[in-house]
């Protein structure tokens, strides 16, 4: 039977955008949408006022999260959410909600508590795990549960937090309960993906290093001997510090391109999504090499979760001149996912020029000409981004910080992390550093297999 809501708001930045109701039964979702006379229609993909925005059937729990809250029913998932990114709410008044809580800011940023490794310096204050099992899943469903808790998509173990001094100045973390939220907490996984939140650290120090606008981020010391943990920053609201003129809006790839992301988000052309950045970008010169690189990236760091949901663009709007800047995002969800275990997927979740692995150079050549990219241009960005990427993978590898060095299983992934990535770049003809190959032995790959085919595809990245 078809479970329906009453009329609900979707307000943003405390304006209501239009209300409507939902209905469906299992993970069918059915939007009726009454659109409001509001300027911000042109921010929304451009769709008509009588239509829902595509980013509300976009918004129901994937992977690991929709596991741990045990499948739960959309309408009531979304209906309940009350806070999603970007400044979105969903509640029956969006003015008596805005009476109750503030504009989601980043009160601390973290690049003022980070030390130079970038690793966090400030305090703990959210859930300290002894151990990552089924009683801390069960603890983090606790926060998710709350209907105050800001809910988005995403696959990883994580929780909203926020970063404000406490009573003493110091930077604090702690959950997002009625506070702004901030950041987003990464946790390490278990056993075989132990290393995950260590190697989207290093995913996002290899973009940085490799000249793309990333996310602020920072490793988090867990107690008890136990991996490191990955805080982000979030770069869709404003700093508190900031004149309020502004307001964002993130949109992933499957909305803009109207895409269902539980059948679309894998298995499409990067080309496609190229296409659309460049009809809709305010920069397409600048954001057309920067897209090019960030392509290039999934491939040589042999990030195989490169998905449609791992493209973004972010709206900018000026309240003061009412004009919107679209720009391609920072880089917030990335790493080598290839040292982990897997059902033996070792394909890009989009193809390049065609092909979804044995990339060559000319794959490349093929794709850039989707971003209006000429030959010479391709081949000097491919060669710069490559070499850029294989300098930063040797260099943390060899040096990284003490979360990772103290964790025997963190520093060998990215060793063998390192590994892979100097090989790839290496069968291009690139320069590479000097750098002795670290790989897991027979027994070590079996045990990692056996692991995997047990384990996923309940934890494997979609």
């Amino acid at each position: 039977m078809d479970k329906e809501t009453g009329f609900l708001e979707l307000g943003w930045y405390g304006k209501v955008v239009g209300k409507f109701r939902l209905s469906g039964s299992g993970r069918r979702l059915n939007v009726h949408w009454e659109g409001e006379d509001h300027p911000y229609g042109f921010l929304f993909d451009g769709e008509q006022k009588n239509r829902e925005p595509r980013l509300l059937k976009n918004l129901a729990p994937e992977g690991w999260l929709s596991e741990v809250l045990d499948s739960p029913d959309p309408v009531k998932y979304i209906g309940e959410g009350i806070r999603f990114l970007s400044n979105l709410t969903i509640s029956p008044s969006t003015k008596i909600l805005c009476d109750k809580l503030d504009i989601d800011c980043v009160h601390v940023q973290l690049k003022d508590c980070t030390d130079e490794n970038d690793v966090y310096t400030g305090l703990y204050g959210a859930t300290c795990p002894s151990a990552i099992n089924g009683a801390f899943e069960k603890q983090l469903a606790s926060y998710w549960n709350n209907p105050l808790m800001p809910k988005f998509s995403g696959v990883q173990m994580k929780i909203p937090v926020s970063l404000y001094p406490d009573e003493n100045g110091k930077p604090l973390i702690t959950p997002a309960g009625r506070t702004s939220f901030s950041h987003i907490l990464k946790f390490p996984g278990t056993s075989f993906h132990e290393p995950m939140a260590a190697l989207e650290w290093m995913g996002l120090q290899m973009a940085q290093k490799a000249g793309l606008d990333t996310s602020k981020h920072a490793l988090v010391e867990l107690p008890g001997g136990m991996p490191p943990a990955l805080i982000v920053e979030r770069f869709d609201i404003p700093k508190a510090e900031d004149d309020g003129s502004k307001q964002y809006l993130i949109a992933d790839f499957c909305t803009l391109m109207g895409k269902d992301p539980a059948m679309f988000k894998s298995g499409g052309n990067s080309e496609d999504l190229s296409r659309k950045l460049m009809e809709i970008s305010s920069d397409p010169e600048t954001d057309a090499k920067l897209m090019f690189r960030k392509n290039a990236l999934a491939w040589f760091i042999s990030d195989f979760d490169m998905h449609m949901k791992n493209f973004s663009v972010l709206k900018t709007y000026d309240v003061a001149t009412q004009t919107t800047d679209i720009r391609l995002s920072p880089v917030y969800d990335t790493l080598p996912t290839t040292v982990m275990p897997a059902k033996g997927d070792k394909d890009l979740s989009l193809k390049i020029g065609g092909r979804s692995n044995g990339l060559k150079v000319q794959n490349f050549v093929m794709y850039g000409k989707s971003l209006g990219l000429d030959e010479e241009t391709v081949k000097a960005e491919l060669k710069d981004t490559g070499e850029r990427i294989a300098r930063a993978a040797v260099e943390i590898a060899s040096n990284p910080p003490s979360p990772i060095a103290n964790h025997e299983r963190c520093a060998f992934a990215l060793k063998h992390a390192a590994t892979e990535i100097v090989d790839r770049v290496k069968a291009f003809g690139y320069e590479v550093p000097e750098w002795t190959p670290v790989r897991p032995d027979s027994n070590m790959r079996k045990e990692m297999k056996r692991w995997g085919q047990e384990h996923l595809p309940s934890l494997v990245m979609q």
